[in-house]
């Protein structure tokens, strides 16, 4: 019913891009992205999915790049040499990827575990391209996180979608200490990074029953103060204090905070009533 992006210019206009972003509502995710973003972006997306009539052909048309895991390779291990080899072909033309560097789409409210596919690519693309990066022709690859907000998510009719672009991570110091390239240890610290800058811009919640009523708290919140409320970035930062001030007191005031989860659920039966 309503999608609301905030941080429109941190997207660079130009020049090699990856945007990496959590993964919850499986193809719809790259959807919304393509939609709200003002680049055209080349997903990454599982090599399933390109065997589907429909999907398949909406896939190779918006250039997307096959990705083969392990599980859908029987097990064995997964060789995707073509696909850094595309991406990085993408990248040094000045393209935008998008990954979604959890490696899987799933429900629950908290990030998953990032594969390191992100920060090979990052590393892997201006490591390539050589002298060129650091030329004026093309600027280095940007690695920018994104968090997906979802209230009802997959409910076309009454659901909303929040898309919040953080700041690009940092990248550069990895290059010149000489850890740079793709070395195992350029690689985890970039992917930690990413990690950590995607984990600001999500709600992580106990689970999904708490996230729900998180969301009925924030609604009674933009009611009584709709002055603090307009901008979307500060409605996502109100919901993150309350997901972790529900786990903080879960383990300060357990009393307490059951009393007002029990008075939230009723009033939100009441207004389903």
């Amino acid at each position: 019913r309503r999608v609301e992006v905030a941080g429109l210019e941190r997207v660079p206009l130009s020049g090699p891009l990856i945007v990496a972003a959590n993964h919850h509502q499986g193809l719809m995710d790259g959807i919304l992205l393509t939609a709200a973003l003002p680049r055209r972006l080349r997903p990454i997306a599982k090599a399933p999915l390109f065997r589907y009539p429909v999907i398949g052909q909406i896939a190779r048309l918006a250039g997307a790049i096959p990705v083969r895991r392990r599980q859908d390779s029987g097990g064995s291990a997964a060789d995707n040499q073509a696909m850094f080899g595309a991406a990085q072909g993408a990248l040094s033309q000045g393209e935008a990827i998008l990954i979604f560097p959890e490696g899987v789409s799933q429900p629950e409210p908290a990030l998953m575990p990032l594969r390191t596919g992100a920060a090979r690519l990052v590393l892997g693309a201006d490591r390539e391209r050589g002298g060129l990066a650091a030329t004026a022709l093309l600027p280095p690859t940007t690695l920018l996180p994104v968090g997906l907000m979802f209230h009802e998510p997959g409910t076309f009719r009454v659901g909303t979608a929040l898309v919040l672009i953080g700041e690009p991570v940092a990248t550069g110091d990895l290059e010149v200490s000489g850890s740079g390239g793709t070395g195992d240890n350029a690689v985890r610290l970039l992917t930690e990074r990413l990690g950590v800058a995607l984990q600001r811009l999500i709600v992580e919640a106990r689970d999904r029953a708490t996230l729900e009523l998180v969301h009925a708290a924030e609604a009674i919140w933009r009611e009584e103060m709709p002055e603090v409320a307009r901008e979307p970035k500060d409605r996502a930062a109100w919901r993150q204090r309350a997901a972790r001030a529900d786990q903080y007191l879960a383990a300060a005031e357990p009393a307490r905070l059951a009393a007002l989860r029990g008075r939230l659920e009723r009033y939100v039966k009441d207004l389903e009533l």
